[in-house]
């Protein structure tokens, strides 16, 4: 019987625009959006902050280095969070299994300000029962970890839509 129910949190419960933070980047900053693009994703510096590597304020400084004008730390941490829109049909899904009693926990590839922001805008972060974050511990939500937790007797499905997610969680028994 399944009695925990593991989520992503970008495009499973969150829909995120990495565009949509460039541009706002882009606009506190005075650099080009090519610019912006290039310190933060080209350069791997997001994918280093989401692992933990390295630090808010690390990344803070990269920023101030870059920029051609004074940014807050507070401005830079919302111009890259203020991306997320809440993905309903699966919200509804989370509430159902909820309601069943079972344990939910988030398993999501993230950093810092993107957790603070959406744990004070997005209040039914507060149905899960725990949050294992990829800056925290050093994991992932890659297919080849979903394909390992199945190996290891866990059932494990990739999010493709809400449809799809509500068959795959009916083929292990769990109504929604």
């Amino acid at each position: 019987m399944i009695k925990v129910c593991f989520f992503d949190l970008g495009r499973v419960l969150l829909e995120f625009s990495h565009e949509k933070a460039g541009a706002q980047l882009a606009e506190i900053s005075g650099l080009p959006p090519e610019e912006i693009w290039a310190t933060f994703y080209t350069s791997g510096l997001q994918q280093r902050y989401e692992s933990g590597a390295v630090t808010t304020e690390e990344v803070y400084e990269v920023f101030q280095k870059a920029t051609k004008r004074p940014v807050t730390l507070a401005a830079l941490a919302y111009a890259c969070s203020h991306i997320f829109s809440t993905k309903d049909d699966v919200i509804k899904i989370v509430e159902s299994l909820k309601s069943q009693g079972l344990k939910l926990v988030i398993l999501s590839n993230t950093c810092p300000v993107h957790w603070q922001y959406c744990m004070e805008h997005y209040p039914f972060l507060g149905l899960f029962d725990d949050y294992i974050l990829s800056y925290a511990v050093k994991s992932d939500d890659l297919e080849e970890n979903i394909i390992a937790a199945n190996r290891l007797g866990m059932r494990g499905f990739q999010f493709a839509t809400s449809a799809k997610l509500k068959s795959d969680l009916m083929s292990v028994g769990i109504k929604v």
